[in-house]
């Protein structure tokens, strides 16, 4: 299956966009972005939305590149830029495990991740949270873009809802 040169990898927080993300971008030899690296800054500060828009379409704009990350407020940005969208699509139950795992492992491991930040217990659970209420809205918004795109040449749009099929990429 060709990817393309300009890969957007979504889906919901511990869907494996950015296992997937490392895994082509050292296959494919492709320059790779995890957006959370973007937008968290240090202290876990929020990078304001205006800002963060900005520093994805210079991201964007380059002639190749996989991205990885689930923003509402990038949607109509990297849907007109990327060759391929790949959305990872699985259950809630092993989503919401799988951030447990990684969060978990991440803490007792005292794991640097983007901009020196390191999970810190009262953001895990507010993440835990997050993982739950917003699995449905995400998966909505994907069907809704993946809709939209659907019948547009510029544009490969991949669902993977298993293991096998993630496995095939």
């Amino acid at each position: 299956m060709k990817l393309g040169k300009r890969i957007w990898i979504i889906g919901v927080s511990g869907s494996g966009k950015s296992t997937l993300t490392k895994k082509l971008s050292m296959k494919l030899n492709i320059p790779f972005t995890e957006l959370d690296g973007v937008f968290w800054q240090k202290n876990w500060v929020k990078m304001d939305v205006d800002s963060f828009r900005e520093h994805v379409k210079v991201i964007a704009s380059k002639d190749s590149w996989i991205i990885d990350g689930q923003y509402a407020n990038i949607h109509n940005i990297l849907k007109h830029q990327a060759t391929t969208i790949i959305w990872l699509d699985f259950k809630l139950r092993i989503t919401f495990f799988r951030v447990l795992k990684r969060t978990f492992l991440r803490w007792i491991k005292k794991e640097v991740l983007w901009n020196q930040n390191k999970e810190e217990f009262l953001k895990s659970l507010d993440l835990f949270m997050y993982s739950i209420r917003n699995h449905s809205t995400v998966k909505s918004q994907n069907e809704r873009l993946f809709k939209e795109l659907q019948g547009e040449r510029s544009v490969t749009c991949i669902r993977i809802t298993t293991i096998e099929e993630l496995d095939g990429l």
